[in-house]
């Protein structure tokens, strides 16, 4: 995904939000985070990404309805699940769907065939979108800022750390031949 971040940058987030998200959105959040995209057109790519392929897969779900999900059994059994939730908790499931793994692609193809009111679903997916691409962004960003420093200070550090550890084995070594009372080295 890194390379395809790299050579096609927001394109690439757009097209793989659009299909799923999370995992190349931290990628790309990391990526602005090291100077190679900028955060703020990584997280605008996130949102309109996200908010399109999930009306795409409302409106699928809208005109497709349940024919689709009786010919796949195992959207089937995702089908019974999600809409037994969407049934308690309509407002809570549009806003919150999007932070739970396996969800993302079949909620708001339920949504449509549940024939949830188009401008409330687009309303509360714009809001959940933008919330969900800030929130993952952020992860990203930040990720990657604590890496680099941590970096920057274990490379500082790690001649030091493997003179230690080469110390500590030494002397490890020399303590067992001692309480052994073999010689130390052996001729």
């Amino acid at each position: 995904m890194e390379f395809y971040l790299r050579e096609y940058g927001y394109l690439a987030l757009f097209i793989g939000t659009f299909l799923e998200g999370e995992t190349i959105l931290i990628i790309a959040a990391y990526l602005a985070s090291k100077g190679m995209l900028n955060i703020y057109l990584v997280t605008l790519s996130a949102v309109a990404g996200t908010i399109l392929g999930d009306q795409t897969y409302f409106y699928i779900g809208r005109i497709q309805g349940i024919s689709y999900i009786q010919k796949r059994p195992n959207l089937k059994k995702k089908w019974i699940r999600i809409s037994g939730l969407i049934a308690k908790r309509e407002n809570i499931i549009i806003m919150t769907y999007r932070f739970v793994y396996g969800f993302r692609n079949i909620t708001p193809f339920a949504l449509g065939i549940l024939n949830v009111h188009a401008m409330k679903f687009l309303i509360l997916n714009i809001i959940a979108a933008t919330t969900w691409a800030i929130s993952f962004s952020v992860l990203g960003y930040t990720f990657g800022a604590v890496i680099s420093s941590e970096i920057e200070t274990y490379e500082k550090y790690v001649a030091l750390g493997i003179l230690c550890i080469v110390l500590l084995v030494a002397f490890l070594y020399w303590l067992r031949k001692r309480l052994r009372n073999e010689p130390i080295l052996p001729l």
